[in-house]
């Protein structure tokens, strides 16, 4: 009996979004403190969604990838420290002891890698949420209640910060199912269940008491949150020609007051530490100076200098007016929903900004599912790019990880659960031919099992190429523990393109009946 088309598509993408949704909830509940088990099962959790993203879109022969403004504003960050690397790595930089062999330089990249990787996914697989309530709630009641467990269970003053910025995003999270429709339908009115007045009051007594628990908690990010928030209004005053005038007035209010405010009191929430000294920052050197419980901000300003740290800030303030932008002539509802959400992902990205902030795992996943929905919540169609949007740095990331001496981040997160060095071996081997077999062999089954071979053929010559390095050497053991990852990934590839073939057009789907089978 023939399967209706597309069925195996559907099933993949359900099990990725809610597997995706779960990363989410759990994530901002329990990674709130910097580590590196709390990071691998993060990496963990983001690589096999990955997995799955790759499978479904091999079945559905798609080499498109969701476009978004945001990984541009990652690319100046990476570059300038991709050529800190190269640098280190041919002068010989790389070699000094408190250089740690460019460990640092690909621990960093790796972070931008991650976060770009997961806001993909998340806007790939995540649009729906922007109009399930049930979604909504549970990540921004996550995020509130990751905050709370981090202040009861806390283990120092470092993380607080940006950990509070994390709980006023949960609110405003929390909240925008009040604004939500179902998808990128207008916004007139909330679904289902919040049309009721007692839980639309239940919703906004919630918010408002979390606001005010963490103000009295976390003063300093309040200020900061009231800033943010009186900004997001001025910024829709601008954008919006409905209320402009209100608009313009109390947001611009809103901000002066936040920012005498903290003036008065000498809130130090977003302190730079130090400018940066030149243009393109020292790359790892920078920590000879620097700690990761300085502010991310101050972080980025000393490895990637002023072109770096300025591409990053306006390369992020551009995404958020660009989008903000296409919603202009919306309702009422539709442009209080985008300024909510804009709010979201603004506190988010200063709490990766906040000190020890780009080392907190939750913030990470928090941001990349705000910004990740940030399109689909601001009813923006994404435009799909080529796969070599996404090809390309999978492929950067892993060669940098097969030539430098030291794997960085990911090596640390292994070596925490006691994995050798040949498991990570094996998970590039994988992922390099499952990508490379999405990317050649979507539409062609004989081209996909040839992108295998090539992966394999790649691991030699990388190891080929180890021998010339310093500090490294060729090992057979690692390329066949590579080979052995790529060969693992024929079995996916061959489902994914197989169930694709058990499919016709001409079978009829069984749709669900009653009062909630509306397919």
């Amino acid at each position: 009996m023939a399967i209706p088309s597309n069925t195996t598509f559907r099933q993949l993408e359900a099990v990725g979004r809610w597997i995706l949704a779960g990363v989410v909830i759990v994530g901002t509940l329990s990674l709130w403190y910097p580590g590196y088990r709390l990071w691998g099962a993060l990496t963990a959790a983001v690589g096999l969604v990955t997995v799955l993203w790759f499978v479904m879109r091999t079945h559905a022969a798609d080499r498109t990838v969701p476009g978004h403004p945001f990984h541009a504003a990652l690319l100046g960050p990476a570059g300038v420290l991709l050529w800190h690397l190269g640098r280190a790595s041919l002068t010989g930089a790389g070699d000094d002891p408190l250089a740690v062999c460019n460990a640092l330089n690909t621990s960093m990249i790796f972070q931008l890698g991650l976060l770009s990787l997961a806001v993909m996914l998340a806007q790939s697989l995540l649009p729906r949420a922007a109009g399930h309530f049930l979604v909504l709630s549970a990540c921004g009641a996550a995020m509130m209640g990751g905050t709370a467990a981090a202040i009861v269970w806390g283990h120092g003053e470092a993380v607080r910060g940006a950990i509070a910025l994390l709980g006023f995003a949960g609110v405003c999270v929390w909240l925008s199912p009040l604004w939500v429709s179902g998808g990128r339908q207008r916004a007139a009115q909330p679904p289902g269940p919040l049309r009721r007045l007692d839980l639309r009051i239940f919703y906004a007594a919630v918010g408002a008491g979390g606001a005010a628990a963490l103000a009295f908690i976390a003063p300093q990010e309040a200020l900061l949150a009231g800033g943010l928030a009186g900004a997001t209004v001025f910024l829709g005053g601008l954008v919006f020609p409905r209320g402009r005038s209100v608009l313009l007035v109390g947001g611009g209010c809103a901000t002066v007051a936040a920012v005498v405010a903290a003036r008065l009191v000498g809130c130090p929430a977003m302190s730079l530490g130090w400018l940066p000294d030149s243009f393109l920052g020292r790359g790892e050197q920078a920590f000879r100076i620097l700690s990761a419980s300085d502010s991310g901000l101050a972080i980025l300003a000393g490895t990637v200098g002023w072109c770096g740290l300025v591409w990053l800030l306006v390369g992020l303030a551009a995404s958020i007016v660009c989008l903000m932008w296409r919603v202009r002539a919306s309702s009422a509802a539709e442009q209080a929903r985008a300024m909510v959400w804009t709010l979201a992902v603004a506190m988010l990205s200063c709490a990766l900004l906040a000190p020890a902030g780009l080392y907190i795992p939750a913030v990470t996943i928090a941001a990349a599912f705000a910004w990740g929905l940030l399109p689909s919540m601001l009813a923006r169609e994404a435009r799909h790019r080529s796969a070599a949007f996404l090809l390309g740095p999978v492929i950067v990331l892993m060669i940098m990880q097969a030539l430098v001496r030291k794997g960085g981040l990911l090596e640390w997160c292994a070596m925490a659960y006691g994995w050798e060095a040949w498991a990570l071996h094996v998970c590039t081997g994988f992922f390099l031919a499952l990508s490379l077999s999405w990317y050649l062999g979507a539409t062609s089954a004989r081209l996909g099992l040839l992108a295998v071979a090539v992966t394999i053929a790649a691991g030699g010559a990388g190891e080929l190429l180890q021998g010339f390095m310093p500090g490294r050497g060729s090992e057979l053991a690692d390329w066949l523990a590579h080979s052995a990852g790529a060969i693992a990934a024929i079995p996916l590839y061959l489902l994914a393109v197989g169930s694709r073939w058990c499919e016709s057009p001409d079978a009829r789907a069984k749709l669900p009946t009653g009062p909630c089978g509306a397919p």
